[in-house]
């Protein structure tokens, strides 16, 4: 009788001992994952971390330039790149001398502001500056200062390739268009018609400064024009003397005779048009 007692207490002792440690080993794996133990908690709080992170990139950016907004309300934008290096003072009263490789540039419509934008090689990133901000303008390319800094862009521009195309676009716009039209009256102006409509370009603008390709990369983007402008253009050339006028015939039927293959319709018709329409006046 006593045995069963002695295994009684000896089973009693040993379940109570199993329970207790079962408890201390819980209580051990809470306490080493309760930080953060809920997942949502530890995703907060890594969110939290990386936008207190951002905001003090922010400042540190902010310190080192002031945001500068957009100013001009003219649309206009003007491609060019060159280097400059300029004393600036940015809207917080900070002065720097900047190296900058200008990308392009913005004029207000009474010319009184000026905006361009570049890379500074001060900060090494992408950088905005205004005309009015800058106390010294040095062109880089030729060593000058230029106190005019606005007609200094003008003139930059307009003897860069970007700028003579411009300028032969404006002076040529109803001969090109003209010429334009007749080549993609199939819908596709390929590079034989292409070449025929540079030929005539650098023909009547023999001192421009501006290379085939340049004006090749403007007819890949050039748009078709309508047979309403086509007709405008025709009207607009129509007071010309008559060699000038039959030599535009003589291009536009050389876009017609570099296609191969049957012509369509508008094709078969547009020369007998322009004969009509220039040569009779």
């Amino acid at each position: 009788m006593t045995f069963f007692i002695l295994l009684l207490l000896i089973i009693v002792i040993i379940f109570f001992v199993i329970r207790s440690s079962g408890r201390s080993k819980k209580n051990t794996y809470i306490s080493k994952s309760s930080y953060p133990s809920n997942p949502k908690v530890s995703r907060a709080y890594q969110v939290e971390e990386k936008e207190e992170y951002s905001v003090k990139q922010e400042d540190t950016e902010e310190q080192n330039d002031a945001y500068e907004r957009t100013i001009i309300s003219n649309p206009a934008e003007y491609r060019i790149e060159f280097e400059i290096e300029i004393d600036y003072q940015d809207r917080n009263g900070l002065e720097t001398t900047r190296q900058v490789k200008v990308r392009g540039y913005r004029i207000s419509d009474n010319k009184k502001e000026g905006e361009l934008w570049g890379h500074c090689y001060l900060r090494n990133g992408s950088r905005t500056f205004y005309v009015s901000r800058m106390k010294r303008f040095v062109d880089l390319d030729t060593g000058e200062i230029h106190t005019n800094i606005i007609n200094f862009l003008e003139e930059k521009y307009l003897s860069s390739p970007s700028g003579q195309l411009d300028t032969i676009i404006k002076k040529r716009n109803a001969e090109i268009g003209i010429l334009v039209y007749v080549g993609r009256l199939d819908n596709q102006l390929r590079q034989n018609k292409k070449d025929i409509i540079i030929d005539y370009i650098m023909k009547k603008e023999p001192a421009a400064r501006i290379t085939r390709d340049t004006i090749n990369n403007y007819l890949r983007d050039c748009g078709k024009v309508s047979k309403t402008m086509f007709g405008r253009f025709l009207t607009q050339v129509s007071t010309e003397e008559q060699a000038y006028k039959e030599e535009l015939i003589n291009y536009a039927n050389s876009i017609l005779q570099s296609k191969k293959g049957q012509k369509n319709t508008e094709e078969e018709k547009v020369i007998d048009h322009m004969k009509k329409r220039l040569l009779s006046t």
